[in-house]
């Protein structure tokens, strides 16, 4: 990894890896990005549909950027979110740190949790307050078993273009067969053959409008 911290259009910060030459998050914004792709399309969605006690998947923990605007909408809103994250390659925690994710809080407390999340022990649950549970994983997606039903799926890896490991047809396939009905997967991939992809495997595709310097992201519903 050769990693340098950039500021994005919204104030909050973000790697770019000049190896693979992309970004961990939106230049126009990281958490707001983060916030409508992810904790609206997805987490919001899935609570309303199941209830305020959901199993999250995370492929890609990468920053912790979005498990952390997960725990911080859970405990404003005492949803009940047990979240499992799947990394293969980890950031060092000190350069996770760096990027002032904590200060995205509104108190204290919760500032604090940010850091429970990035030093937290790989492979190891944890009960980070009393509406989130936590536990990310080192290991490759394609190894890892789906144990619990899963409401929603944060797809928050590279795009096709840098990773094509990670988005192919066979891990979807897994996915779908896992996932109880009315469970999804959101992600900011909105190309044209990802989309007939899930069709394909028989979820329904919804296209919905994109943060800043995105016209679409895409929520995949399992029927």
């Amino acid at each position: 990894m050769n990693l340098e911290i950039i500021r994005t259009d919204d104030g909050t910060l973000t790697l770019h890896d000049s190896d693979l030459n992309t970004t961990y998050h939106s230049i126009y914004g990281a958490a707001q990005e983060g916030n409508l792709v992810y904790v609206e399309n997805g987490l919001n969605y899935a609570i309303a549909n199941f209830g305020k006690a959901i199993n999250l998947l995370e492929v890609g923990f990468g920053t912790g950027l979005h498990a952390y605007l997960t725990l911080l909408e859970a405990t404003k809103r005492n949803y009940k979110v047990s979240y499992t994250s799947i990394d293969k390659f980890p950031i060092p925690t000190s350069i996770c740190k760096l990027l002032k994710y904590d200060e995205l809080a509104p108190t204290k407390e919760l500032s604090l949790n940010y850091f429970d999340l990035i030093y937290s022990p790989w492979n190891v649950p944890l009960q980070i307050n009393r509406q989130f549970n936590f536990k990310k994983i080192e290991k490759d997606i394609y190894e890892f078993k789906l144990s619990k039903p899963y409401h929603v799926v944060y797809y928050s890896g590279f795009s096709h273009q840098v990773t094509p490991e990670m988005w192919e047809k066979v891990l979807f396939e897994k996915l779908f067969n896992k996932l109880p009905i009315g469970a999804c997967i959101v992600t900011q991939c909105s190309k044209g053959i990802y989309k007939r992809m899930l069709k394909e495997i028989g979820f329904r595709v919804d296209k919905l409008l994109g943060p800043p310097g995105k016209v679409e992201v895409t929520r995949a519903v399992k029927v």
